[in-house]
This record gives structure tokens, sequence and C-alpha cells, in this order.
């Protein structure tokens, strides 16, 4: 029975651990590495690599030099877009856009 319970103490301290890493930011930086924006959005760093070399996402040289950055807004905002678009694809949706036009008058 005792190593059960020690598990159970174990899971506890690793949720705690996990909640402890979480940092809230209250301003968004402008510029980020591969790395944070995986992060923030749940891929590897890796997978954000390989979609900036797909042309998916781009980078930019920083104005004082240095190695290439993502905006970080417009990456998440393009990294969105992204999956809702291959999303839609997968499912065969239709764009509805047509709808959003005004009817046409009778001829």
């Amino acid at each position: 029975m005792r190593g059960g319970a020690g598990l159970a103490e174990k899971t506890t301290k690793s949720k705690t651990a996990a909640a402890e890493k979480l940092v809230v930011l209250s301003v968004v930086p402008e510029w980020a590495s591969p790395t944070a924006i995986a992060k923030l959005v749940g891929v590897s760093a890796r997978r954000i690599q390989q979609l900036t070399q797909d042309g998916e996402l781009s980078t930019e040289k920083l104005p004082g030099g240095g190695a290439r950055k993502y905006r970080t807004c417009e990456t998440i905002q393009r990294y969105i877009e992204m999956r809702e678009r291959k999303a839609r694809e997968k499912s065969g949706a239709i764009h509805l856009d047509f709808l959003s036009e005004p009817p046409q008058p009778p001829i």
C-alpha cells in the first residue's frame, strides 16, 4: 500500500512543479525565437522551422542585427490561420463567402 501512496504524492508534486513553471506575460514581446513560438502554440521548435521553410511562417532580421526572429503576434496569427485552413481542407468544408455579399437584383 505504501507504494501507491508515494505515487499519489509524486503526481501531486509534479503537477505543482508544472504550475510553478507557468509564466503569464502582461506584455507580449515584439520578437520571439523559434523555441518561444513553439511553446506558445504547443509544437516543437523544429516544426516551427519546417513551417518557416515551407513559407507558412516568416522571420525578419532585427533592426539591430543578430539572428532572425519572428514577430510574435503576427506569427501566432499566421499559425492559427494556417491550422484553420488545413482543417477546412481536411474536412472538405465549403467556404461560404458568397453568403455575406448583398443579393443581386433580378434582371
